[in-house]
């Protein structure tokens, strides 16, 4: 008798990039790893591949928070709205929410472009207050908060207010202020992490932990791709692409994905790239890997082991800038370094 295959539990959240390239080039941020500057060329979703996913989430029931804002800034993206508007037509009962720096407001109306979220089916837009940069401060003085106030939605600072938590899932609207992340000491915006060596150097204090984030979460870039983690800003682990497959129950329940979830479900990181030296930390791993902590699964087998070589054996497929290979390819080891050899990087 053949042997059922897995099935992994919906994840919690389906995490989409509307543009990949930001205005902005932060220092923690990943986007260092991928772009020289914020004048750099972007790509962006087409309305095409986001009705893909749309539909796909619908088709498969899935009631997960849908969050914009991977890989780079959302608002860059000229059909960003009408992108919003296309998830909430297919999807009218999950929670929309959309973390932004707010560079595409300051091309008109302030008041009436973050309306314009809301009008399309969002429900919680966090603008990330990066104190190094003014477009915060343009916006809040350009803002009519009276507008906000007529259609109630509430406008909220976070940490400060719990209830501004944008990942709080209560069906509510509203426009949250998030504190500069270099500032905060509390709340789900107050940790920095290396981003598996995008955003800072290799880091080992958390390589025999779990990582929950591809038993929780799927991430779809901007030309449709899935990677194994929104931390894999290099492409060293592709998964699968919503314009080959088109079932998404079939990619999270993919081989691909499967054998990464074995690794880290044993906390093996160190033998998993892009999880060498990766330090973000997860939240109630006892959970794994099924959403109870009832299930059990061993160790990656043999099979699994020879499908993340195939997978990762040509290393990145983003090019890359000096920051990545400060911060990652000079410090591999011998066995990841093989990997790397025809990285293309980027040059000034």
């Amino acid at each position: 008798m053949k042997k059922l295959q897995r099935v992994q539990a919906p994840p919690y959240c389906v995490s989409l990039c509307l543009s990949t390239g930001c205005n902005l080039q932060c220092s923690f941020c990943g986007i260092n790893s991928v772009q020289l500057s914020g004048a750099d060329k972007k790509s962006f979703m087409t309305v095409r591949t986001a009705t893909r996913i749309a539909k796909a989430i619908a088709d498969a029931g899935w009631t997960c928070r849908l969050e914009f804002g991977a890989y780079g800034e959302s608002t860059l993206n000229p059909n960003w709205s009408e992108i919003i508007h296309i998830f909430r037509k297919y999807n009218p009962k999950n929670q929309i929410m959309m973390l932004t720096n707010g560079g595409g407001f300051l091309s008109g109306d302030v008041t009436e472009s973050i309306m314009r979220f809301f009008e399309a089916g969002g429900t919680k837009l966090g603008l990330e207050h990066y104190l190094h940069v003014k477009i915060f401060d343009k916006i809040m003085t350009r803002l009519d908060r009276s507008k906000f106030e007529q259609e109630g939605i509430p406008i909220l600072n976070y940490p400060e207010n719990k209830n501004g938590n944008p990942h709080l899932k209560d069906g509510k609207r509203c426009l949250i202020l998030v504190t500069d992340l270099t500032e905060n000491s509390n709340g789900t915006h107050s940790t920095i992490i290396n981003m598996a060596g995008s955003a800072g150097p290799l880091d080992h204090k958390r390589q025999d932990q779990r990582c929950a984030h591809p038993f929780r979460k799927i991430i779809f870039r901007s030309n449709g791709e899935v990677p194994v983690c929104c931390n894999d800003w290099m492409g060293e682990y592709k998964v699968s692409n919503i314009n080959e497959e088109r079932d998404i129950e079939k990619i999270w329940n993919s081989k691909e994905f499967e054998a990464a979830r074995h690794f880290l479900y044993h906390g093996l990181r160190n033998e998993l790239r892009p999880c060498y030296g990766c330090n973000a930390m997860t939240y109630r791993n006892g959970l794994l890997p099924d959403g109870k902590g009832v299930e059990e699964l061993p160790l990656p087998t043999p099979a699994m082991k020879r499908l993340v070589k195939k997978i990762t054996e040509g290393g990145p497929t983003k090019k890359l800038t000096a920051k990545a290979v400060e911060y990652t390819k000079n410090n591999l080891p011998d066995k990841f370094k093989d990997q790397w050899r025809k990285v293309k990087f980027l040059r000034k």
